[in-house]
């Protein structure tokens, strides 16, 4: 387990044993499932018998077990002293990965903590348990992420909103907010920034819009369109020479008559990129509206 994750995790056990009252049996069970991170402490020998001896002792750590001259200590004064052992730790690669995303996306520090929970659930298995046992304790699913990342649930609730931008840019799975899962599941988006190398948000659009499209056809190829193109044509182009915001053309009709092919086209002819959005979702099927809308919020981040 890499050191900055260990830490991050003492964190959390801290704050899980301040928060939880001391003789809820899921106390108990964290010092069983949290096995992982409880070997890997400086005083490891005392948390692996805590178990045995919660129960008499639930709130303080018994003196027997400390040692001869070491002060009285809570539970949770134990877990901080084991958090503050590890020292300065630098932020991992993940970390890193998710403060260049924030950047680049805009996303508050908060955002980011709420992302930082979300990748260690999904990939560690020792931070995976401790969520749980903190979800099991938690009266309402804020609540449970409060606990996680250490941001209170007002904060959390504002974060995860719907108009909140962690889910107006689609970086989080829409389908888990149905269920109220208070650690819901990171959109293929998310997944694909802390996957792939980048470091540029050159690198970044490509890896979440693709290449721009290109043009198969001329614009003579259109003639049969009339006016009506010309007209497209020169409001677009004004409209990207006064950098001027909200101009959209609507071309409607049916499957396979060309529309894809003309807009293509149309941007060579206006000498400007064109990406397409929200064409498939994961599984390359049609995508729900909310895939759509937050892949061209995403975009316009991004472009």
């Amino acid at each position: 387990m890499q050191k900055y994750e260990l830490k991050f995790l003492w964190t959390v056990f801290r704050d899980f044993l301040k928060r939880v009252p001391v003789r809820h049996p899921v106390v108990e069970d964290g010092f069983r499932y949290c096995e992982d991170l409880i070997a890997h402490g400086k005083r490891a020998d005392v948390w692996l018998k805590a178990r045995d001896v919660w129960a008499k002792s639930p709130e303080w750590v018994p003196s027997e077990l400390l040692g001869d001259g070491h002060r009285p200590v809570r539970w949770a004064e134990l877990a901080e002293l084991e958090r503050r052992a590890l020292g300065h730790v630098k932020p991992s690669a993940v970390r890193r990965r998710l403060e260049a995303m924030g950047q680049l996306l805009d996303i508050d520090e908060v955002g980011v903590s709420i992302l930082e929970v979300l990748v260690l659930k999904q990939f560690s298995s020792t931070a995976s348990s401790l969520f749980d046992l903190i979800e099991r304790v938690s009266a309402r699913p804020t609540m449970a992420f409060s606990i996680a990342s250490g941001h209170s649930p007002a904060v959390i609730e504002r974060r995860l909103a719907p108009s909140g931008v962690l889910r107006q840019l689609g970086l989080l799975d829409h389908s888990r907010f149905a269920k109220m899962d208070p650690f819901p599941d990171l959109s293929p988006s998310t997944a694909a920034l802390l996957s792939q190398p980048w470091k540029s948000a050159a690198d970044a659009r490509h890896i979440l819009l693709g290449n721009p499209l290109g043009a198969s056809l001329d614009w003579a190829d259109f003639d049969h369109l009339g006016d009506g193109r010309h007209f497209v044509c020169d409001l677009l182009a004004g409209t990207l020479r006064q950098g001027q915001r909200g101009v959209n053309v609507l071309l409607h009709g049916p499957p396979g008559t060309g529309k894809t092919e003309f807009v293509r086209t149309l941007a060579e002819q206006l000498g400007t990129e064109l990406y397409a959005l929200g064409e498939e979702d994961e599984c390359g099927g049609e995508p729900a509206p909310y895939e759509r809308i937050g892949s061209i919020q995403m975009a316009q981040r991004l472009l």
